[in-house]
């Protein structure tokens, strides 16, 4: 994978496509330990039983992934070389490999999007964030597919887009929310077997 992995998925419309049953993990065959009373064919599969990892439900993340000056700091820099070493210094020792190019790319992509939206610092912030998450999401919970995904992010954008706080403050109108979860799709959504591959 080249170094500009993501802006190249975004513009490929056709190449991946998403198919639910390439989220099922599923364990070997052992007729020695196969229960001969289990007729259930979810049992064989490992993302059916309910394994659950912390997940942060929908919630203000504005500053969740980079702090304001942080951010600040990014939308400032102009080399494109300088933007992606920035965001990869801001991961931990792991992941490693491809997991950490596509997230880095993704972020680079999602920081794109927004200097190209004239986003403020704060909307710049919340919207990092909401990817940031939403990935987390994504490859730490085992039966996470697209339509619960697209749930956790559209619940993480109407927290930043509704007047009612403390749960929800309004960063983004209309055209934008709907701008952002169109991106969304186009950038992360329709590539989930992807990002599932690479991410585990």
């Amino acid at each position: 994978m080249n170094g500009n992995a993501f802006d190249s998925i975004a513009f490929n419309a056709n190449k991946y496509e998403i198919d639910i049953k390439n989220y099922f993990v599923t364990r070997q065959e052992d007729d020695s330990t196969q229960s001969d009373t289990s007729d259930s064919q979810t049992d064989q599969y490992l993302a059916c039983k309910g394994v659950k990892l912390p997940t942060a439900e929908p919630h203000i993340c504005t500053w969740d992934y980079l702090t304001k000056p942080e951010v600040i700091h990014l939308m400032g820099i102009k080399s494109k070389r300088l933007k992606r070493n920035f965001i990869e210094g801001k991961l931990h020792k792991k992941p490693k490999g491809l997991p950490r190019i596509i997230f880095r790319e993704l972020m680079y992509s999602v920081t794109k999007f927004c200097t190209s939206a004239s986003y403020t610092v704060e909307q710049t912030g919340a919207l990092l964030s909401q990817f940031y998450l939403t990935h987390l999401f994504f490859t730490s919970v085992l039966d996470v597919g697209p339509e619960k995904l697209y749930e956790y992010f559209k619940g993480l954008q109407m927290c930043h887009s509704l007047p009612f706080p403390p749960h929800s403050i309004k960063l983004f109108n209309l055209e934008q929310i709907k701008n952002n979860m169109v991106y969304f799709c186009k950038l992360y959504l329709r590539n989930l077997p992807l990002v599932r591959r690479r991410s585990t």
